[in-house]
């Protein structure tokens, strides 16, 4: 009977240590409120939306502790429409699915993950680069690229405050080893209230669609500084694309510029944005995006959101609620959204 006993107390030791030893996380967003949204061409229109203020998600990730300093890490995450219950059609995982080692060298991830641009703009944009506001959609002009597949990446630890990454996207084509490739960088400096980040990304888009494109890069530039009452934002971007890309005969350069603020009182927060677009290229196809949003708290994970977005086009800018193309020319587009999100 000691002996059984003596047995089952060695068994669960060694349980005990490989529990300790590797974990898996399930993780998720629910964000569901009520949208109203005109493009300004189509009229006006009313429903329940998914990802208003944050984008809802369902996730898994886990880290393995493989001794000496070194660990092993995966992460599967999908976007979900909470309105309707569907997710993207043919991507379970839509939204990232890698698997990487953590050690001294920092972080090396393979697979489909956030790219540098879009790491830059988490840290510094006012809205957090997602939602309704979410930068990406409208700095440089947007349509900027969030998260690509076939990465390898990696990032770097922290030395006194630096920071950086850099990552690399196989085009996985058989007509060119540069076709639908891309590569992105991120350099960051945070040291107390002062975050500074600069980011960039070139995509090859050769062969989209069956018509022959060229290079885009994007380049931003980003700091926040917070004084406690309040918290400033400001980013500078360029984005340069070929004249194949634009199917126009020149190429093409938009030149951005982003302010905005966060106000924080107690339960509440509030938050304020401008974004100006200047096509240096094409005459009249300048753009204009101002944005507002209240958060209140409910409690650690559960919060109530109510945001306001409008942008305004000249005659030779179609952007709109979720980026370009989206408006129409010379009209604007406004979007309100009332709603809840909680995470778990």
């Amino acid at each position: 009977m000691k002996k059984s006993l003596l047995a089952l107390a060695i068994l669960g030791a060694f349980a005990g240590a490989a529990s300790a030893q590797s974990s898996v996380t399930i993780y998720g967003r629910i964000d569901t409120g009520f949208t109203s949204i005109d493009q300004g061409g189509s009229g006006r229109v009313n429903g329940i939306s998914s990802g208003n203020n944050s984008a809802s998600r369902i996730g898994f990730k886990g880290v393995e502790d493989l001794g000496n300093g070194l660990k092993a890490e995966f992460a599967l995450e999908n976007g979900v429409n909470t309105d309707d219950g569907t997710g993207k059609t043919g991507q379970p995982f839509s939204r990232q699915s890698f698997v990487g080692l953590n050690g001294g060298f920092g972080k090396v991830r393979l697979g489909k993950q956030n790219t540098q641009v879009k790491n830059m703009l988490l840290d510094i944009d006012t809205f957090g680069a997602t939602g309704m506001v979410n930068s990406v959609d409208f700095i440089n002009g947007g349509g900027l690229d969030q998260r690509n597949p076939n990465q390898v990446a990696w990032l770097s630890k922290d030395y006194a405050g630096f920071s950086g990454g850099v990552a690399y996207q196989f085009g996985e084509s058989d007509t060119g080893t540069g076709d639908n490739s891309g590569y992105s960088a991120r350099l960051g400096y945070k040291n107390g209230p002062l975050n500074v980040q600069f980011g960039y990304q070139n995509q090859n888009k050769t062969s989209v669609a069956g018509v022959d494109q060229d290079d885009q890069t994007n380049a931003l530039i980003g700091a926040t500084y917070d004084f406690g009452v309040v918290k400033l934002h400001g980013i500078y971007g360029e984005k340069n694309t070929d004249a194949a890309y634009n199917a126009t005969a020149d190429d093409i350069k938009i030149r951005s510029a982003l302010i905005g603020v966060t106000v924080p009182m107690g339960a509440s927060k509030i938050r304020a944005e401008y974004i100006r677009n200047d096509n240096k290229d094409i005459d009249d196809a300048d753009s204009n995006v101002w944005a507002v949003s209240y958060t209140y708290a409910m409690s650690k994970r559960t919060q109530l959101y109510a945001t306001y977005v409008r942008t305004s086009n000249d005659d030779k800018s179609n952007l709109g609620i979720g980026g370009p193309g989206e408006g129409t020319n010379g009209q604007s587009a406004s979007g309100v959204a009332l709603g809840v999100q909680h995470n778990f």
